[in-house]
């Protein structure tokens, strides 16, 4: 066994495509005809045959040559148009196919029916000369390195995978300092907006909104309806294509014609799989449209510009269509296989990612002084650390072997009839609600009275500790501790990272962290080995990009 030539990609089409080979982690150079070398495998997407007509000849003596070409969902129009053979194709229903395992030397091994199942058929162009792989979803040119693949996963989801979701950021805004970001994922269709008090019989009213699409054009329409049964409208406003990069108002004026006791719910409502969308400034009064951020009533809306976070507001929508989700993975699994049957294989990040702890963070350490080096009047005590302790207890600083840096040493004398408690501490160490933190020290201890330790981090206002307490038991040599915890609330100034225990005894402390952390509880399987988003409903060990 040999293994097969290692190829690089060219890729020629819409940009879709592009996006989705970069996605599985392919870096592919753009089409020149001048550059097509025998160890390049030329990707062929929707929109490519205007650019390539003019070099058919090119073409045909490259392929003569040894060259390797993947069409990946072009009709007969498209191909025929660029091929120095001719294709045959015919336009019918594809959902499902059945063939046989291929053998190793077939640019088809490893495909198998499942990767060309479409549970939500619809007309393809299918190949009806050459090799013809089931009922031609596949298939290849004869006599020529030319492979077709009929189902393009970018055409199968636009969303390529994504996930539905509502955030509001800081990065971009019409009016103040943050705007919602909205991602329709797979959703069919979706509305955002809140409810709100209807307006007065017979008067008139006016909902506008500012939106800006992100990457391409978004088709939406604002609505006010009735906010209970029977869920009439008081107005549905036209589909308007709304351009990409830019921020665009939409708005709709209408009369108030009859009473509405439940209130309205006002939304704008996309339709749009894979559309992504920012939405500001929301604007519902009593009045005929005026341009800009001006109301001339109250605004009915609250929280209209993001500025207090998510609340009141709503996203609704029907089921995500798991279908196309599906769809898109299995085709993409094809479409990868295609290709490294043909040598041209994605990056695997899997050993970068395993390398690296759970959770782990090259971040600088929140906790200053850690390797306890400087100790500007020589007391002993680290620059930035106090000691809070009984009375005889000694803190000092030793160099010991196998650590970086410096050690202290917190000597706690035996007493008769008093119980003593030694405590290292630092002020001023901030913690965020929600972020987790990796805290980290060597210990060894000698004629240790107490059980174990204590660690936390206290808000000294209110005496609080800002995460669970750590408690730990060193031995007498040295030992590495490690915690992982997550803050309970916000606070940058006033708390007290501190290290305690009670009794006599000797303790040395080295090389002590606090760093954030990504979220452990999530796992690392979530980012970076997947072309789309898992969910809860994956099983997580089938899906990766490679």
């Amino acid at each position: 066994w040999k293994p097969s030539p290692r190829r690089s990609a060219i890729y020629v089409g819409d940009p879709a495509g592009r996006a989705h080979l970069e996605a599985m982690g392919i870096a592919p150079r753009p089409y020149r005809p001048d550059a097509l070398g025998g160890d390049d495998v030329l990707v062929v997407g929707g929109g490519a045959a205007a650019t390539l007509a003019s070099d058919r000849a090119a073409i045909a003596r490259w392929l003569r040559r040894g060259g390797h070409l993947v069409a990946v969902g072009l009709d007969g129009r498209e191909a025929n148009a660029f091929l120095p053979m001719p294709v045959r194709f015919e336009k019918k229903e594809h959902i499902a196919a059945y063939f046989e395992p291929f053998g190793m030397g077939s640019p088809f091994a490893g495909v198998a029916p499942a990767d060309i199942h479409n549970p939500a058929p619809r007309q393809l162009p299918l190949v009806r000369s050459g090799l013809v792989v089931g009922d031609g979803v596949l298939g290849k040119a004869q006599g020529a390195n030319v492979v077709f693949c009929q189902l393009a996963p970018w055409q199968v989801s636009k969303a390529r995978g994504t996930l539905h979701s509502f955030t509001v950021t800081g990065d971009d805004a019409a009016d103040g300092q943050r705007s919602a970001l909205l991602a329709m994922g797979t959703l069919p269709w979706a509305q955002f907006g809140q409810k709100v008090k209807a307006g007065r019989l017979g008067a008139t009213y006016t909902f506008a909104v500012m939106v800006k699409p992100i990457g391409e054009p978004v088709r939406l329409r604002l609505e006010v309806e009735r906010a209970g049964r029977p869920w009439d409208r008081a107005v549905r406003g036209n589909d308007t294509l709304v351009p990409p990069g830019r921020w665009t108002e939409l708005h709709v004026t209408f009369k108030v014609r009859k009473p509405y006791p439940q209130g309205w719910t006002a939304y704008i409502h996309c339709g749009q799989e894979g559309a992504r969308f920012r939405a500001d400034a929301f604007r519902l009064y009593e009045g005929d449209y005026a341009p800009g951020q001006a109301t001339r009533g109250r605004n009915l809306f609250a929280n209209p510009s993001f500025e207090a976070g998510t609340k009141p507001w709503s996203f609704c929508y029907g089921c995500a269509q798991h279908n196309l989700k599906r769809t898109y993975r299995r085709t993409s699994f094809a479409l990868a296989r295609l290709l490294a049957n043909m040598g041209v294989a994605g990056s695997t990040p899997l050993l970068q990612r395993v390398a690296k702890p759970l959770g782990g963070s090259g971040g600088a350490s929140l906790v200053r002084n850690g390797d306890f080096a400087a100790d500007a009047n020589a007391d002993g005590v680290p620059d930035h650390w106090l000691l809070s302790a009984s009375k005889g207890v000694i803190c000092k600083r030793e160099k010991a072997p196998g650590i970086d840096g410096w050690a202290v040493a917190l000597v706690s004398p035996a007493t008769r009839g008093r119980k003593t408690s030694t405590m290292l501490a630092q002020h001023d160490v901030p913690a965020t609600e929600g972020q987790w933190y990796r805290i980290s020290l060597k210990a060894r201890g000698e004629g240790l009275a107490a059980k174990s330790l204590t660690l936390t981090l206290m808000n000294m206002a209110g005496w609080r500790s800002l995460f669970d307490y750590q408690r730990f038991t060193p031995g007498r040599d040295w030992q590495r501790f490690t915690f992982d915890v997550r803050a309970k609330a916000t606070a940058e100034r006033r708390t007290r990272f501190q290290i305690w225990f009670s009794g006599p005894g000797k303790l040395w402390l080295a090389e002590v962290r606090m760093v954030p952390i990504q979220d452990p509880t999530r796992g690392r399987w979530l980012e970076g080995l997947y072309l789309d988003t898992p969910e809860e409903w994956d099983d997580p060990y089938r899906f990766f990009r490679w």
